[in-house]
């Protein structure tokens, strides 16, 4: 049954379902599909705002939460950005902040 205090570990567990599509769309290198990764990229990092202030605010932080949701955020930004320096989107002189980026987060 669905609960309230399952919220922000659903909005984890959709960002980590939002990645593979992320990335295929990349992958196409098309720009529709372009268009569609950035507003899926942007609906991932929205969720991962709102899991942490209802887990906050409402008292629903669980230690599944703690554990996969700095998992989920590496995940992602890491694998946008490899996806992004692959098909040279990211190039040049702009891949090192995109290795500092990878190495910091």
């Amino acid at each position: 049954m669905f609960k309230i205090e399952n919220i922000p570990n659903i909005l984890t567990l959709l960002r980590i379902f939002f990645i593979p599509i992320i990335i295929v769309f990349l992958e196409i290198n098309n720009e529709f599909y372009s268009w569609l990764a950035l507003i899926l990229y942007t609906l991932a990092c929205i969720s991962d705002f709102l899991d942490g202030y209802l887990a906050r605010k409402f008292e629903l932080e669980s230690s599944f939460g703690r554990f996969l949701d700095p998992i989920a955020d590496k995940i992602l930004v890491v694998s946008v950005i490899f996806i992004l320096v692959s098909n040279t989107i990211i190039n040049g002189f702009f891949v090192y902040p995109a290795l500092i980026i990878i190495i910091i987060e």
